[in-house]
């Protein structure tokens, strides 16, 4: 029998946060596959920014189906200001500020260094999207 891992492991070239989009290309699934497995507890690690969309950290749902992800280093600082938290949630900087500003983004407790203005922690961040974080809302946080 074959390894699914060594046969996967060719060519993973996705940033460390991932889309349902993304998740559905891996996992061979339609988008509202991935959203109907999210749903149900299928998928590992997923969390809601905002009413709909989905991310996923990387490498936690490489290591779900089975696929070996590439080694790397981050393209991302150790302290994010609001910018970086962005570019690696991969939304656009308004829709970050509207989320925020609503309450519907929901970072771990971890994630948020209270300065003004607030810095995230990527580490923080990157575990909430594994599922291993406790929740704040951003809207906790002043601006």
């Amino acid at each position: 029998m074959t390894d699914r891992r060594a046969e996967t492991a060719v060519d993973v070239t996705f940033p460390d946060v991932i889309t349902a989009e993304e998740v559905a290309q891996l996992y061979r699934a339609s988008r509202s596959t991935v959203y109907a497995r999210h749903r149900d507890g299928s998928i590992p690690g997923g969390r809601k920014v905002g009413r709909r969309l989905l991310r996923f950290h990387r490498d936690t749902i490489l290591d779900w189906l089975g696929i070996c992800p590439p080694p790397r280093g981050s393209a991302f600082p150790d302290v994010l200001n609001i910018d970086d938290l962005a570019r690696l949630l991969r939304l656009n900087l308004h829709t970050l500020y509207e989320l925020r500003k609503s309450g519907d983004l929901v970072l771990p407790a971890e994630a948020v260094v209270l300065l003004k203005p607030p810095r995230f922690s990527r580490r923080g961040v990157l575990d909430w999207l594994r599922g291993n974080s406790p929740a704040l809302h951003c809207s906790e946080v002043s601006q």
